[in-house]
């Protein structure tokens, strides 16, 4: 997954800190900063890795990677326990935006992809 924003880009000397848990260049009183500290656990927990790339006039790009598990869809599908028509994979995920008309818009898009 990746997320790009076109912001004037995360400057070096904080880059090294962003994930670390309350670390925060806003303002007290305007953010925790356990966002990103939440999101980098999670990825590194499901044994994933973020990249960052971040440009002066460029903004940032952050690249989520996470490992796939087709492996034991295959298998199923080979022993005729899952049928791809109408599959049902107990996937659960999470999609957290405090934009309302993002989180609906994405709602739809993952609804759409079943």
């Amino acid at each position: 997954m990746s997320l790009s924003d076109t912001g004037i880009r995360i400057k070096k000397s904080i880059l090294n800190r962003i994930f670390e848990p309350f670390f925060t260049t806003k303002e007290v009183g305007k953010g925790t900063g356990l966002g990103l500290a939440t999101i980098y656990g999670i990825v590194t927990q499901n044994k994933g890795f973020i990249n960052i790339e971040s440009k002066p006039g460029k903004g940032s790009l952050f690249e989520i990677f996470l490992p796939c598990y087709e492996s034991f869809y295959i298998e199923n599908l080979n022993n005729g326990r899952i049928k791809r028509d109408n599959a049902k994979y107990n996937e659960t995920i999470l999609f957290v935006e405090d934009d309302k008309e993002i989180l609906r818009i994405m709602e739809q898009g993952l609804k759409s992809l079943g």
